[in-house]
């Protein structure tokens, strides 16, 4: 029912339907609130720019749009505040820098993120995705080994959003 929370939070998830805002709107009390925290647009960039340089090294067509690139657009610090504002009178946000940084003992560490993140940056499952995949993992963790550490941005934007605007 309409005006039924004090407090909704979403954490990291808001970009996979940004269109349900209306509803939580809707279902937050006059005085309550809503606190979400999203990935920044710029979020693991060095990686994505590493991805996208071994398709064109490999020949590959160029993907354009990484899978993650195409999640994140859909809400992030860029658009969050309009898409918000639409629904809440009062939005206030705040901005989270932060970074990943492997180094030369972390190697297993960081093969285990990549292989995690995978869907994310090389969601292609065929051959020449296997070998582009492949061919990321092994340069990244080569120069790991060498002790050339790797920093990933990870940035943040934490909204929270108050006097939700009723729909007539």
């Amino acid at each position: 029912p309409s005006n039924t929370y004090d407090l909704i939070i979403c954490s990291y998830a808001l970009y996979f339907f940004p269109e349900i805002i209306p509803q939580i709107s809707r279902i937050i009390k006059p005085k309550g609130f809503f606190i979400t925290i999203t990935h920044s647009n710029n979020h693991l960039f060095e990686l994505f720019s590493i991805v996208k340089n071994a398709f064109k090294a490999k020949n590959v067509d160029d993907p354009g749009c990484l899978p993650y690139e195409k999640l994140i657009s859909k809400f992030n610090e860029i658009n969050g505040r309009k898409l918000l504002s639409s629904n809440f009178d009062q939005v206030s946000e705040i901005e989270y820098s932060s970074s990943l940084v492997f180094k030369k003992k972390d190697v297993g560490a960081f093969k285990k993120y990549l292989i995690f993140k995978r869907p994310f940056y090389v969601s292609d499952t065929s051959r020449e995705g296997n070998i582009i995949y492949d061919n990321i993992i092994n340069t990244l963790c080569t120069n790991l080994r060498s002790g050339i550490p790797f920093h990933l941005t990870k940035d943040d934007t934490i909204y929270i959003c108050h006097k939700p605007i009723l729909a007539e």
